[in-house]
């Protein structure tokens, strides 16, 4: 068996099917199934997912934070085991969302949360300057590492890497992650042990 050299491309090798590519009407069918997923609205479920994350607040605000710990440490043995469903990915942005409440006192708004269900979904979301990119990356990143997938989360500059490492750090701390960062004038070692 051949080592992967790092989490990046350990996280990629997992993607990779074992399935041959599809040929003939089959690569026709999968091709047309393709188009089709590919017009779906996926911002209204997008939207209607994020009203359900809204409806489970009052349920994780009423939590004290040890409690709110046990509900994320319960939540990370699920997605860890890959074991959840839509329900658990809901809860779990839910949780994220309260967390990110009581460290750094932003809640994501729903565009936001719909957001996060898109990068969940492994889709593209484009957000204007100042629309909330680094809270609404919280909670995909969080379900990443709770699965064990890890996560990068790429900025412009080293100040800004710094800095959304310390903010956002405070939210996938209480989580039960690690977060670090890389600047360009870091050592090779420094930079792998981040």
């Amino acid at each position: 068996m051949v080592t992967l050299p790092s989490a990046t491309w350990q996280m990629l090798e997992q993607r990779i099917s074992d399935k041959p590519l599809p040929r003939g009407l089959d690569a026709a069918w999968d091709a047309g199934m393709g188009l089709i997923d590919g017009s779906k609205p996926r911002r209204k479920m997008f939207l209607r997912r994020a009203e359900k994350v809204l409806a489970l607040e009052k349920h994780f605000s009423q939590m004290t934070d040890a409690n709110l710990r046990k509900a994320a440490s319960e939540l990370r043995e699920i997605f860890r085991r890959h074991r959840n469903n839509h329900s658990d990915l809901e809860r779990a942005f839910a949780l994220v969302r309260e967390v990110a409440f009581r460290q750094i006192g932003d809640k994501p708004f729903p565009v936001q949360i719909a957001g996060a269900f898109a990068l969940d979904h492994g889709c593209i979301a484009e957000m204007a300057t100042g629309e909330g990119k680094t809270l609404t990356a919280t909670m995909p990143a969080t379900v990443a590492g709770w699965r064990g997938r890890g996560c990068h989360i790429i900025t412009v500059n080293d100040y800004l890497a710094e800095r959304d490492a310390e903010w956002m750090g405070k939210i996938y701390r209480f989580c039960g992650l690690s977060v670090a960062h890389i600047e360009q004038a870091m050592s090779a070692d420094d930079r792998r042990a981040a």
